[in-house]
C-alpha cells in the first residue's frame, strides 16, 4: 500500500490512497500546545476504506500531544502507543503495535525513515520517502508512506506513530533554531512556540539553515576570543 500526503504539513494534511481516495485526515488546530486529531475514512458500512465520499464517514481515530518536559499522548481507538527511544543517544523509536509486537522508527540517509520489527530489522514493514521538488527532466513528489503487507494489521498505529515522531523531531529542530539565534543574538526575544511556526515535510531547508547558523554560531565564537 502507498500512502501519499497531499500537504507537506504534518500537523494538517490528508494521506490518500495510489487511487487518490483519502484514507486519513490530519488536523491541528491553532494553538500554544497542538493537539492533533487524525479522522479516518471508512465505508459506511464499517468495512474496508472510504472509496466513495458519498459512501463514507470520517471516525476519530487517534490524539496526538507532543510534550518535551512531560508525557506525550499517542492514543489510537482509545489505547496508548507512545514510541520510546531505545537508548539516551539513539534517534530510533520504539512501540508496541497492536498485534503484541515490537516495532522500530530508524532514520535513514536522505531523510528516508523506516520501520521494522524488532525481531527483524533489516526487513522494512514500512518506509518514509519524502518529497521530491520538480526537476527539468521530472515533476515533483509528494511524500509518501510505502507500507507492506505485515504493516496492514497494524495501519492505524503505524500511521499515528509516524506522525508523532515527525512533530516530535520537527518541535526539536524548532527548538534549536531559537537557540542558536539567541546565541547569535543575545537580545532578540524568544518567539511563542506554535506549530505555526514548523518546518514541513520536506525539511532539507530547514537543516540547510541549521547548519547555516551552527557556523555562523562558530564563526562568531572565534571572533570573540582575545588574541594572544
Amino acid at each position: 500500500m502507498n500512502l501519499s500526503f497531499l500537504e507537506s504539513d504534518m500537523y494538517n494534511t490528508l494521506l490518500v490512497q495510489s487511487n487518490g481516495a483519502p484514507l486519513y485526515h490530519i488536523k491541528t488546530p491553532p494553538s500554544g500546545h497542538p493537539h492533533t486529531v487524525i479522522t479516518k475514512i471508512v465505508a459506511s458500512n464499517g468495512y474496508g476504506f472510504g472509496f466513495d465520499s458519498d459512501e463514507s464517514k470520517d471516525k476519530e481515530m487517534a490524539h496526538i500531544e507532543v510534550h518535551r518536559w512531560h508525557s506525550s499522548t499517542v492514543d489510537v481507538w482509545g489505547k496508548s502507543f507512545v514510541p520510546s527511544r531505545t537508548h539516551l543517544l539513539s534517534s530510533s523509536e520504539a512501540f508496541t503495535g497492536s498485534n503484541g509486537k515490537r516495532y522500530l522508527w530508524r532514520r535513514g540517509a536522505r531523510e528516508q525513515i523506516e520501520l521494522t520489527s524488532m525481531e527483524d530489522k533489516t526487513f522494512p514493514v514500512a518506509t518514509y520517502e519524502p518529497e521530491l521538488p520538480a526537476t527539468v527532466s521530472s515533476t515533483s513528489k509528494s511524500a509518501s508512506l510505502q507500507i507492506k503487507f505485515e504493516g496492514l494489521a497494524i495501519l492505524d498505529e503505524l500511521v499515528t506513530t509516524f506522525v508523532y515522531i515527525q512533530q516530535k523531531h520537527h518541535k526539536r529542530e524548532v527548538a534549536e533554531h531559537e537557540k542558536l539565534m539567541l546565541d547569535i543574538d543575545p537580545t532578540r526575544s524568544r518567539p511563542n512556540s506554535s506549530h505555526s511556526d514548523r518546518p514541513s515535510l520536506g525539511s532539507r531547508h530547514s537543516t540547510r539553515s541549521m547548519h547555516s547558523l551552527r557556523s555562523a554560531c562558530s564563526r562568531r565564537s572565534h571572533s570573540s576570543q582575545p588574541k594572544g
